[in-house]
C-alpha cells in the first residue's frame, strides 16, 4: 500500500457495509462451486472487468477501489488485483469468465459511500474505450471524404 492508503483503508472498513459483499460471495459459492477471484497472489486465468465509479466518499485509489469491490462482491481486497487506468476507472480481476458475466450482470452497485458501473474488459482494451475509438476513426473518414 502506497503512503496514505492504510489510514483510507481502515476509515473504509468503518464505512462499508460489507453484508452485500458477502451474499453475492455466497451466491457465486453456489452457483459455481469457485470463489469470486484468485488468491490474491496470482492473476494466472482471471476474467477482467472495468469499474467506473459516479459517486464516492472517499479518494479512490487502487486500494480504496480493492476494498469497495470487497464490500459488494465479497473476497479479499487484494484478490481484485485492481489497477488504476483514469480519474473514474480501474480495471479489476475476478476468478473466471461466468463469475465475470455475473458481475456484469449486475451492471451497478450502489452504496452510501460510493455508486459503481460494471464494464467488460475486452482484450487488454475497455469495451468503452475501444467503441469510443472506432467512433473517432469512422468521424476521421467522414472528414477526409468530404475534403474531396
Amino acid at each position: 500500500m502506497a503512503t496514505g492508503d492504510g489510514e483510507l483503508a481502515i476509515e473504509l472498513v468503518g464505512k462499508l457495509d460489507l453484508a452485500p459483499g458477502i451474499r453475492f460471495r455466497e451466491e457465486v459459492c453456489q452457483l459455481f462451486g469457485s470463489p469470486v477471484h484468485h488468491p490474491s497472489s496470482n492473476v494466472d486465468g482471471s476474467f477482467f472487468l472495468l469499474a467506473t465509479f459516479g459517486r464516492y466518499t472517499f479518494r479512490l485509489t487502487p486500494t480504496s477501489v480493492s476494498f469497495a469491490l470487497a464490500s459488494c462482491l465479497g473476497g479479499s481486497p487484494n484478490g481484485f488485483h485492481v489497477e488504476f487506468l483514469n480519474e473514474h476507472h480501474f480495471r479489476f480481476s475476478i476468478s473466471c469468465k461466468k463469475v465475470g458475466f455475473l458481475v456484469y450482470a449486475l451492471r451497478r452497485f450502489i452504496d452510501s459511500s460510493f455508486d459503481v458501473y460494471f464494464h467488460l474488459w475486452n482484450n487488454s482494451v475497455a469495451y468503452w474505450e475501444k467503441e469510443k475509438r472506432l467512433w473517432e476513426e469512422e468521424q476521421g473518414k467522414r472528414v477526409e471524404q468530404s475534403s474531396f
